[in-house]
C-alpha cells in the first residue's frame, strides 16, 4: 500500500508482512514470558482473550516486507528520541519521524476499519438468513455509513502523509507534548484518534455534524529497557487540537502522562499492559469506564437465528466505544492509578 506493489507478486520482498502497530521492541520490553495484557484484561468481555503474545499483538497486514523494514526505520530507532526532540521539532529528522508514525497509524486504522466493517456488510447482505429485523438493519446501515466515512478520511490522510515520504523538507507536524522518561513504564500504546472533547468539556470535533472536517492527533507511549518515550502530536494546521491539549504542557509530568494515558485508553485500540502490573489495576473502576466496561449497551442486533460470536460482538463493542467518547471521562485523568506511571 506504500510502494503500490501488488501483494502476492513474485519475490519475497513484496509479500505481505505481519506488521506491528507498536514497535515490537516496546512490546517485548514490557512482556512477561512473551505475553502481554490487552485492554480486555480490564474490560473482561467473555468471548475475547485477555492476554496475547508479542508476535501477534497489534498486528495488521497492509505492508510489504521491504517497506516494513525500510520506511519506518527512523521512528523505530529509539536513539533518535533525545532530550531536545521538541526543540528540534521542525528539523527534517524529527518531521520525518512524525511522518513515519503518521503513516503507520493510518495504515493500522485502515486495516482495523476494514476488518470490523466486513462482518457488518455480511449481516446486511444476509438479513433474511439471520432474520435481522428492520430496526437492527437500520442501525447497522448507519454504523456502516459512519465507518465508511471514517475509512475515506483515513485513506486521504494516509495518502497525504505518503506524499511527504520522500520529500527532503517536511513541515507538517506540531508536537503537543513530549517527554523522555528515565523509567520503563508498564504500558505501551500507539495510534491516531479524533478527540471529541477537550479536558474542560469543550468540543474539538463534533461527531454529530455529518461530513464535518475532523482533526486528528497521534499518541505514542513506547517503553524501552530503562526509559520510555511519551509523545502527543498533530498536524500544524489542526488548531482546535493544538489549542485544546496545550494545557498538558503546563501540568506536572506525572499528571501530563496520566492525561495522555487516559486519552489512549479512551480512544485507541492498540494499548498493551505488562503482566507485571499489580492485580488491582485490572479491577480499577475508572480504567473500566475509559475502556467501556461500565456502560450500558445502547443498541444490540436482534435476530431470530443465532449469529456467530465473532460477528455479533462487533456492533455492540463499536457502539460502546462510540458512547463512552460522549462522556467527558478524560477530565478525571488524575484518577489514573499511580502504578501505570511507575517503573517496572
Amino acid at each position: 500500500m506504500i510502494c503500490n506493489t501488488a501483494f502476492g507478486t513474485k519475490g519475497s520482498s513484496s509479500s505481505v508482512c505481519l506488521s506491528h502497530s507498536i514497535p515490537q521492541h516496546s512490546l517485548k520490553t514490557i512482556s512477561a514470558n512473551g505475553e502481554l495484557y490487552n485492554t480486555n484484561k480490564i474490560v473482561h468481555f467473555s468471548i475475547r482473550k485477555e492476554e496475547q503474545g508479542t508476535k501477534i499483538s497489534g498486528t495488521f497486514r497492509l505492508i510489504c516486507r521491504d517497506c516494513d523494514s525500510r520506511v519506518f526505520r527512523e521512528y523505530e530507532q529509539f536513539d533518535n528520541y533525545t532530550s531536545d526532540f521538541t526543540d528540534n521539532c521542525y528539523s527534517t529528522c524529527v518531521q520525518q519521524i512524525l511522518n513515519e508514525i503518521t503513516l503507520k497509524n493510518y495504515l493500522s486504522a485502515i486495516y482495523n476499519n476494514e476488518s470490523s466493517s466486513a462482518p457488518i456488510r455480511f449481516l446486511l447482505q444476509n438479513t433474511n438468513s439471520y432474520n435481522i429485523n428492520y430496526d437492527s438493519a437500520r442501525y447497522l446501515k448507519s454504523w456502516l455509513s459512519s465507518s465508511t466515512n471514517d475509512l475515506h478520511d483515513f485513506n486521504n490522510r494516509f495518502l497525504e502523509a505518503k506524499r511527504s515520504l520522500n520529500k527532503m523538507m517536511i513541515d507538517n507536524y506540531s508536537i503537543i507534548y513530549y517527554k523522555l522518561l528515565d523509567k520503563k513504564l508498564p504500558i505501551a500504546m500507539q495510534g491516531v484518534f479524533t478527540p471529541e472533547k477537550a479536558f474542560d468539556g469543550k468540543y474539538i470535533n463534533n461527531y454529530h455534524i455529518e461530513n464535518a472536517s475532523k482533526q486528528d492527533a497521534h499518541i505514542c507511549i513506547l517503553p524501552s529497557n530503562d526509559f520510555s518515550i511519551v509523545l502527543l502530536f498533530t498536524k500544524k494546521k489542526y488548531g482546535n487540537v493544538k489549542h485544546a491539549f496545550k494545557t498538558i504542557r503546563n501540568l506536572p509530568d506525572d499528571e501530563a502522562i496520566k492525561a495522555i494515558i487516559a486519552l489512549g485508553l479512551l480512544y485507541l485500540d492498540n494499548v498493551y499492559l505488562s503482566p507485571e502490573i499489580p492485580k488491582n489495576i485490572t479491577q480499577d473502576s475508572y480504567l473500566r469506564e475509559l475502556t467501556g466496561e461500565t456502560l450500558t449497551t445502547l443498541y444490540s442486533v436482534s435476530s431470530d437465528s443465532p449469529i456467530p460470536d465473532n460477528i455479533k460482538d462487533i456492533p455492540e463493542a463499536k457502539i460502546l466505544n462510540s458512547a463512552k467518547a460522549n462522556r467527558n471521562l478524560i477530565s478525571r485523568y488524575t484518577e489514573i492509578p499511580d502504578q501505570l506511571i511507575e517503573s517496572i
